[in-house]
């Protein structure tokens, strides 16, 4: 930090790194941190709502607070929560009145299921780490009229750009030619050893 050419944007990256918590303690994959670092080092100066928007399709974050895990018919609250909590609102105002409550965790939870860490591969060599989304593993609103809405409030049925239900699309690093994408299985938890 103290050699960069840019003293600003290293102690801007480290404040990022430290406010969105993650560690190579659990995502043990260094590569996942590197492309989060580099998020942090880009866009750490701007707007921090394009800064959330982007750490919520992270890798690092996304194993992190295991929205890889989570699915429509169990979705993960870690990430709702912590969202909520330590990355934007905080628990209370200067009132004393809370800033959310479990519904608004629970619908967050729900408008991030079907995303899945990817790696990209050449050969058997890795290139980067990257994240998708998965429709077939989304949690959709379907009102009672019958329209099915996803998280952001558009009518699916009625979009020109449908997605296909059946292909997982790349959302935050679209496939070189030549590579082939890998969705990365939840690691386990590592055993005790006694």
């Amino acid at each position: 930090m103290l050699g960069a050419r840019s003293g600003l944007q290293e102690k801007l990256t480290l404040f990022w790194h430290d406010h969105f918590a993650t560690g190579i303690a659990k995502v043990r994959d260094a590569k996942f941190m590197g492309v989060q670092n580099a998020l942090f080092r880009t866009m750490g100066k701007g707007s921090f709502r394009d800064l959330v928007n982007a750490v919520h399709r992270d890798p690092a974050m996304v194993d992190w607070l295991d929205t890889d895990t989570s699915r429509k018919q169990q979705p993960n609250e870690n990430y709702g929560r912590e969202l909520m909590e330590l990355f934007t609102l905080g628990v209370f105002d200067f009132a004393g009145k809370a800033n959310h409550d479990q519904q608004d965790v629970s619908q967050i939870a729900r408008a991030f299921t079907g995303w899945n860490r990817v790696v990209y591969f050449q050969g058997d060599r890795m290139l980067r780490g990257g994240t998708l989304f998965t429709p077939g593993l989304h949690d959709y609103y379907y009102a009672a009229d019958g329209s099915v809405e996803d998280a952001y409030g558009r009518d699916r049925r009625s979009s020109s750009r449908r997605r296909s239900t059946s292909r997982p699309r790349p959302e935050t690093c679209p496939p070189r030619s030549g590579t082939t994408p890998r969705i990365a299985a939840p690691r386990e938890t590592p055993r005790s050893t006694r």
